[in-house]
């Protein structure tokens, strides 16, 4: 496609419809409102008109403003040719005598003018809009989108033909993928919807409708009577639908190494479908990795470079796959011959349904976990696959060294298939030589119960079982009860509470008696502080007769001065302000600069309202907050305080008055 050559077309020439839809489009004039002000522009139907046509197997495009058409200036803004067999465009811009390369959305044709709008782009004839279509081999409504997007294809061409290399490689999915993942990816989260009234309830992980009596127990984890799955209860009353989302993936060898697909799964369960399950499962991104299962690319499903082809593209993140529920089945074929081959991941991952991996970690394990792998330690193997396995000891000589407890105990935990939980609990019981049966175990392990989390609680004589009992009756998020129950029994030793008293240990109302510890624990330390503040109590005595000129009332308020360290503590404490937290403001009452003075309502005398300081020279009121350094009534108080400062200057006046009399 030489440029000369292209120069050499025929012309397509401006045609009497275009010339007459462009002089009728003479504008109309309308005002936008935005949020700075209004703007004056003109409205016209169509910036600009498109030719087309195909001359010796090249599309040729010639595009007109309808401004300079309207001006009777009919030569062309600019000509793109197009180059299907060689895949190049070319585009001459009359105006400046000079080629360019620039994509269309680039050039001085497609833009737009300031001050005037348009309802449309381009306008085209519907039979050249389906020659340019038919030449682009593609079905866009606009042809500047089919002209944009073939232009971009065009000129990444060698991206797009990397990324293809590998994509045609992907095979299509397993046959029993998707119900695979639609069980897998949502293992823990099934659910037993419950009518009360009705007695009736449905499983979604058994997919059984059954006549049941349940009450009260919306949200709280159950079994199923049929299949005996941990669910959780959902009342149809309190329930109407609800929604979960999760990831799977699936690793394929091709020729040039692996795939990693990742898989997006969405699952509804709607009343109205009789709590049936509605999946979606929607592939979003890939990974290549090499024979040697090194990462090599990310790609991303989405919009090529931002216009509109939507396509496997190069992603823009480090890792796009993240962790993933693992499909199991094909692992042991695909991974015979390589690093992983020694490493069971098809029994492990089958053993423990529904575990999330990350999946960077899948390829580069410890080494340790082939060794619990092989050991029937599935669950623990794949917790040390995602670096969770911080108890495993990597370097130990035996099994023994490496988990920390006996062969009885590691009998035990191969029984249970458990993991870094139960592990801890074993542990725990090797060390205080304290037996916890089996089925606690299940149980600390089901409702996520560590033996770190809950150590400092059960140092205390508190058995697992009854801290888990005691804890799911309370009320609020299992955290904070933790948090408040440790602190609780760490606060009443330090009062020298009787710590083997079951009253003690298990207070009836935990918040109550947690908030009374904190008072108490206040008070003395606040006992404390007086008597580090009594040489400032001695001073501040001997100006309370100079601070009586601030008592004042009205109708509504009064004011009162402060008389010692303790008011201030007092007060500060009531109001969450700064007054009492330390000797500052005492320390200035006791010079003699400042006074905190304290404003009441009058029916509420004892109730802290406002805290004021006042300059003790001039009698000015220098600050006044209320709770939380806030300022209700802002502006009625400082009336308040402005009648109260008149009175005060008034009061001293005539106190000055009478000394020079």
């Amino acid at each position: 496609m030489r440029r000369k050559e292209l120069l050499e077309l025929d012309a397509l020439g401006m045609t009497d419809e275009i010339y007459k839809i462009a002089s009728k489009d003479q504008g109309k004039e309308e005002t936008e409102q935005y949020s700075w002000g209004k703007r004056e522009i003109t409205v016209y139907n169509t910036y600009g008109y498109i030719r087309a046509g195909v001359q010796n197997g090249i599309l040729k495009l010639e595009i007109y403003k309808g401004k300079e058409i309207r001006r009777c200036n009919v030569e062309p803004a600019c000509m793109i040719y197009m180059h299907r067999e060689e895949r190049r465009y070319e585009t001459w811009i009359p105006q400046t005598n000079k080629w360019s390369r620039a994509k269309c959305k680039n050039l001085p044709c497609w833009g737009y003018e300031l001050g005037n709008r348009y309802r449309e782009r381009f306008w085209i004839s519907e039979e050249e809009r389906q020659t340019v279509l038919g030449y682009l081999n593609l079905q866009r409504k606009s042809v500047f989108d089919a002209v944009e997007e073939w232009q971009t294809s065009t000129m990444h061409r060698k991206e797009l033909d990397a990324i293809d290399k590998i994509m045609d490689q992907v095979t299509e999915t397993p046959a029993d993928f998707r119900r695979w993942a639609e069980k897998e990816v949502f293992w823990e989260k099934e659910y037993l919807f419950y009518n009360g009234k009705e007695g009736t309830a449905y499983c979604t992980a058994c997919e059984s409708h059954m006549k049941l009596e349940l009450k009260s127990v919306h949200n709280k984890q159950i079994r199923c009577p049929k299949c005996g799955r941990r669910v959780t209860a959902k009342s149809w009353k309190r329930q109407k639908s609800i929604g979960d989302h999760g990831g799977a993936a699936l690793i394929q060898k091709i020729r040039d190494g692996y795939i990693v697909r990742k898989f997006y799964c969405s699952k509804t369960h709607n009343l109205e479908s009789g709590w049936v399950a509605r999946t979606i499962l929607t592939e979003d991104a890939r990974q290549h990795r090499s024979n040697g299962l090194r990462r090599q690319k990310e790609y991303e499903y989405k919009s090529f470079k931002g216009y509109g082809n939507i396509r496997w593209c190069f992603s823009g993140y480090a890792n796009t796959i993240g962790s993933a529920v693992i499909y199991p089945y094909n692992l042991d074929e695909i991974l015979e011959g390589t690093k992983l081959q020694n490493i069971p991941y098809a029994e492990i991952l089958t053993k423990v349904r529904g575990y999330r991996i990350y999946l960077d970690y899948f390829f580069s394990p410890y080494p340790i976990v082939e060794y619990l792998a092989k050991t029937g330690l599935a669950r623990l193997a794949l917790e040390c696959v995602n670096r969770f396995g911080g108890l495993v000891k990597s370097d130990g000589k035996n099994a023994q060294e490496a988990l920390g407890i006996n062969g009885n105990r590691i009998h035990r935990l191969q029984l249970l298939n458990g993991g870094s939980r139960i592990l801890s609990w074993l542990r725990y019981e090797q060390k205080t030589g304290k037996k916890i049966r089996n089925e606690i175990l299940i149980r600390l392990d089901e409702n996520g119960y560590n033996y770190e989390e809950l150590k400092e609680i059960i140092q205390y004589g508190v058995k697992p079982k009854r801290a888990m009992n005691y804890i799911e009756k309370q009320k609020g998020s299992r955290g904070d009860i933790i948090i408040k129950w440790r602190d609780y029994l760490n606060m009443a030793k330090q009062e020298g509470y009787d710590m083997g008293d079951d009253i003690v240990r298990y207070p009836k109302d935990l918040r109550a008696r947690h908030a009374e510890l904190i008072r108490i624990g206040d008070d003395r330390k606040e006992r404390a502080r007086l008597k580090q503040y009594q040489p400032i109590d001695r001073k501040i005595r001997k100006r309370l007769a100079d601070a009586s000129r601030y008592n004042w009332q009205n109708k509504k308020y009064i004011i009162i001065p402060a008389e010692k360290c303790e008011d201030l503590m007092k007060e500060g404490r009531a109001l969450h302000h700064c007054v009492g937290r330390n000797d500052y403001y005492m320390k200035r009452m006791a010079a003699g600069r400042t006074w905190i003075l304290f404003l009441r309502e009058k029916e509420r005398p004892e109730e802290p309202y406002y805290t004021i300081e006042i300059d003790m020279e001039t009698d000015k009121v220098l600050q006044y907050y209320s709770a939380f350094d806030r300022q209700p009534d802002g502006l009625r108080i400082r009336k308040v305080l402005d009648m109260f400062e008149r009175a005060v200057k008034q009061r001293r006046e005539r106190s000055r008055a009478k000394a020079t009399a």
